[in-house]
């Protein structure tokens, strides 16, 4: 057993909102459980867990992309994650908020949005949040809160990041010029969720350049000479090695297939009228998909 990742949060009268994101694969001979747990480390102030939304998959690791990494990131995407009620803390407690059984040899991944508040504004909220996991019958509760070792064979992100909304603006793209291309999530330009940013301490934080569990929101401005109607044909395809995600445009959610490298693409086509608009694109990269994205902007009318 073992704490995989953990998040001390100690704020002023605040309400704190938190996103977890998990993606554990069980190479143990037997099940295992995987929990979210809050300790409530205060001993005066009672403490709520509201909002709470999430879903989670468990599936052969072969088929991530299809099984585990498309489902979660649509549900975001679609706002169609499933509700569970509010909970309290008491001081000094804690509860799993919660817990997933792990056959052998199969991949989990979860997504979890909830907000810890208290009645009492003026005092200090101090608690903490834990990934962990178990095997046996031993309780998730028992579980020694330091966190294990990094491995440094298998780099995986782990840590706490402030955010789980990136947002960019790209260059104005003008209708008739040469097609133009970016990637996202790149893992140099645009790392956001690097060792240095992170609010858990350098030591039990590995960075996360594809910004897995994150929304990455892209703004592309348009503008046009005439008064027709104009087609910008949006491409993405694989930059690193195989990709797949998920992507909202116009509050319409759509979903990216795996895609090999330099080989397939996926597209789709935006009609503009006027000299000017902004496209808005919102992705989440499906769990085990390679980094980075490529986006080209063209006109093909």
């Amino acid at each position: 057993s073992g704490t995989l990742s953990v998040d001390h949060v100690r704020e002023n009268g605040k309400d704190v909102e938190h996103r977890v994101f998990g993606w554990h694969i069980n190479l143990f001979d037997e099940k295992v459980n995987v929990a979210i747990i809050i300790e409530n480390l205060s001993s005066t102030t009672e403490l709520e867990v509201i909002q709470r939304r999430g879903t989670y998959r468990v599936s052969p690791n072969s088929w991530g992309h299809y099984d585990v990494g498309l489902p979660i990131a649509e549900s975001v995407l679609r706002n169609a994650l499933t509700v569970s009620a509010p909970v309290v803390i008491q001081p000094q407690s804690q509860r799993i908020l919660h817990m997933f059984d792990v056959p052998s040899q199969q991949l989990l991944g979860f997504l979890y949005d909830f907000t810890v508040t208290s009645q009492n504004k003026e005092k200090p909220l101090d608690y903490r949040i834990r990934t962990v996991v178990t095997t046996g019958t031993q309780s998730p509760i028992a579980v020694d809160p330091t966190p294990v070792p990094l491995d440094s064979y298998a780099t995986h992100a782990r840590g706490v990041w402030e955010g789980a909304t990136i947002e960019t603006t790209l260059p104005t793209y003008t209708v008739g010029s040469e097609p133009t291309s970016y990637n996202i999530s790149n893992g140099q330009t645009d790392h956001y969720m690097s060792v240095q940013q992170a609010l858990s301490s350098p030591e039990m934080t590995i960075h996360n350049p594809g910004h897995y569990g994150a929304v990455y929101r892209v703004n592309v401005p348009i503008t046009s000479n005439g008064i027709t109607k104009k087609t910008i044909r949006l491409r993405f395809s694989a930059r690193g090695g195989v990709y797949c995600g998920a992507l909202r445009m116009n509050g319409v959610t759509y979903l990216i297939p795996p895609l090999e490298p330099i080989t397939q693409v996926a597209y789709i086509d935006y009609y503009m009228w006027g000299h000017q608009d902004v496209i808005t694109l919102e992705f989440m990269h499906a769990g085990g998909s390679a980094l980075p994205l490529g986006i080209e902007i063209s006109t093909i009318e």
